[in-house]
C-alpha cells in the first residue's frame, strides 16, 4: 500500500479507464525517467476496481532509495493508489538479473513496459 493511498480514497475503474491511466502516467514521466514498467494486476490483467497500481520507475539518482519517491508525488493525483518503486539502472539490472523466490521473480514474470 502506498503511503497516501491510506489517506485518498481509491477511485472504481473499468479496463477502458486503467488505459486512460496509463496513457496519463507516460505523458507525465515521459522526460523524467529512463523507463517505467507496470507489475502486479495492472500488468496481467487480473486488476479490478479496488486494485492498487504497481510501478517502477527507473532514473539515476544520488538519492537515498527512501526519498527517491518523493520526486513523483504528483503521480498520486492521476491514480492515488500508486505503488512507487524507483530504482537506478544499475540497481534495476541487478534485481531483474538475481534468481530468486518472491517478489523479484514475480516482477521479472509479470512486467510490461509503460515508457
Amino acid at each position: 500500500m502506498s503511503v497516501l493511498s491510506k489517506y485518498v480514497p481509491r477511485r472504481p475503474l473499468t479496463v477502458e479507464t486503467l488505459s486512460h491511466i496509463e496513457g496519463r502516467l507516460r505523458d507525465v514521466l515521459r522526460g523524467r525517467v529512463e523507463e517505467a514498467y507496470l507489475f502486479g494486476s495492472a500488468s496481467t490483467g487480473s486488476f479490478e476496481p479496488a486494485s492498487d497500481i504497481d510501478l517502477i520507475l527507473i532514473k539515476g539518482s544520488a538519492l537515498p532509495f527512501a526519498a527517491r519517491g518523493t520526486e513523483f508525488l504528483d503521480l498520486f493525483a492521476i491514480y492515488p493508489a500508486l505503488d512507487i518503486l524507483v530504482y537506478t539502472p544499475a540497481e534495476f539490472d541487478q534485481l531483474m538479473n538475481t534468481p530468486g523466490p518472491g517478489l523479484w521473480q514475480s516482477v521479472r514474470e509479470s512486467k510490461r513496459r509503460l515508457l
